[in-house]
Parts: C-alpha cells; structure tokens; sequence
C-alpha cells in the first residue's frame, strides 16, 4: 500500500474543496468508490 495521500475534491453548492484522504485501507475502499453524489438536507446550520 502506498504512503501518499489521496486526493479528493468535495462539491458542495458552488463550493469546491480540495482535500486528502490519509492512506489507510479504509480510505482507500473509499477512495475506490469516488464519484459520489448524493442530495444534502440542512438541520439547523448542520449538513
């Protein structure tokens, strides 16, 4: 398994964040998955 980071950019609106999943399995199954899209809901001030 590699020791880089994964990069990963995360939209949210018209906002886009760059952004590093550590590299562990886990993020790598996750990373594996990308693309994600998904509708957000707000509670409060909260996603």
């Amino acid at each position: 398994m590699s020791n880089e980071a994964l990069p990963v950019k995360i939209t949210v609106g018209g906002v886009t964040l760059d952004a590093e999943l550590k590299p562990t399995r886990t993020a790598r199954a996750v990373y594996e998955l990308l693309p994600v899209e998904t509708d957000l809901h707000s509670w409060g001030e909260e996603f």
